[in-house]
């Protein structure tokens, strides 16, 4: 620590090395490492959300490129969320998934352009979590109109301690709701794990 919130960046102990500004302190100053404590810079650090990796390569640069289409300016859970929506079809696909699904699923959903409602849970989900937001696939049930049950996916993302509901099958499906980020109690469907 530095002085009132703010720290200084010194390398692991016994090295001590330090950040510094090679030409003066001022906005995008290039930084070099000294050896001498007294030209060390002062730093704030902001707080941040780091991607998350799927564990699929392959998956991670077509996730990215999606998000660089789409732009990551701006509200890009939302942009990210609609451009499943609009962009994929649904196709009949295998049920109740097990193990880690998501990241295989999400990428044969932007490999064959189609998939069900666990793919585009996986996909959406995928894409929420390399934006830096805290998500989870949801695998459970959706109480049909006739009061029976189908299986079901959807995505839950945490946002300041609170779990909002992110449906982009349901969406695809009827655009009587709005599946975006819903709260638990206003999901028009039962639902059940």
């Amino acid at each position: 620590p530095a002085d009132a919130g703010s720290f200084t960046v010194r390398s692991a102990k016994g090295s001590n090395l330090y950040l510094a500004a090679r030409s003066g302190a001022t906005s995008g100053s290039r930084l070099v490492v000294t050896d001498s404590p007294g030209s060390a810079l002062a730093f704030t650090f902001a707080q941040t959300t780091y991607a998350q990796t799927t564990g699929i390569s392959e998956l991670d640069v077509k996730a990215d490129n999606i998000l660089n289409f789409v732009g990551r300016d701006g509200d890009v859970l939302n942009k990210s969320f609609w451009y499943v929506v609009n962009n994929y079809s649904y196709r009949s696909g295998s049920l109740w998934p097990t193990g880690n699904w998501a990241p295989p699923l999400a990428l044969e959903m932007i490999n064959t352009g189609s998939g069900n409602c666990y793919r585009y849970a996986a996909l959406f989900c995928v894409l929420a979590q390399r934006s830096g937001y805290d998500a989870r696939v949801v695998a459970g049930y959706g109480q049909r109109t006739d009061g029976g049950w189908n299986a079901h996916a959807w995505v839950v993302v945490r946002i300041n301690g609170v779990d909002y509901v992110c449906d982009p099958e349901g969406q695809h499906a009827s655009r009587a709701y709005n599946f975006y980020l819903m709260s638990n109690p206003n999901y028009p469907f039962v639902r059940r794990l």
